[in-house]
């Protein structure tokens, strides 16, 4: 067990918050990427000002402009560097809810709610061990994709815990079968 899965009980489910991993490589090439970008942005757009006011023109512009769009061609890099930075997931089972958010900043997140009733085959992702499977998780670990548990809503694949270790990831698993068989909408055969 590690300490990046914290899972607690409410009154009609769980919360489970899945930490995210540091990858310190990252953060610091990130940094100074994104350092030299804004740097960048805040450059262009002083240029931008000086050749609109020139008296040559807003034919001057065009150049300046399309280096503005070339720099916002960078924004998934930040993206990562926010992932990195302070990156976490939560999972919630509340009222026949299943809902799950992957959180970058305190409003830029990218969450999902599923009725319960729609939620099946959740399961511990199971993989062999090898390198290249190995080398593929870090680097969606790094970007914030993937995850070590796997669950479908209407055959649509779904992945939660990037990362997590396998004792974490059934822990995870398990709190959501619970929650699932607790639906009291669902009708077991």
């Amino acid at each position: 067990m590690t300490d990046r899965l914290t899972l607690a009980e409410t009154p009609d489910g769980f919360e489970a918050l899945v930490a995210g991993i540091r990858d310190a490589r990252a953060l610091r090439l990130g940094t100074l990427i994104v350092a030299v970008l804004v740097a960048g942005l805040i450059a262009d757009a002083f240029l931008i000002y000086r050749a609109l006011n020139s008296p040559l023109g807003a034919g001057t512009v065009i150049p300046f402009v399309l280096l503005f769009f070339v720099s916002l061609y960078w924004t998934p890099l930040v993206y990562t560097w926010l992932w990195n930075l302070n990156g976490r997931e939560l999972v919630t089972a509340y009222d026949g809810r299943l809902r799950f958010e992957r959180i970058v900043l305190r409003n830029m997140k990218f969450a999902f709610d599923f009725d319960m009733l729609d939620v099946s085959h959740v399961r511990v992702r199971t993989e062999p061990d090898d390198p290249g499977n190995l080398t593929l998780r870090h680097q969606q670990a790094r970007y914030g994709l993937g995850g070590n548990v796997a669950f479908e809503v209407e055959g649509r694949p779904y992945r939660v815990g990037i990362a997590l270790a396998e004792d974490d990831a059934e822990r995870l698993a398990e709190a959501m079968r619970d929650a699932l068989a607790k639906d009291s909408r669902l009708v077991l055969d």
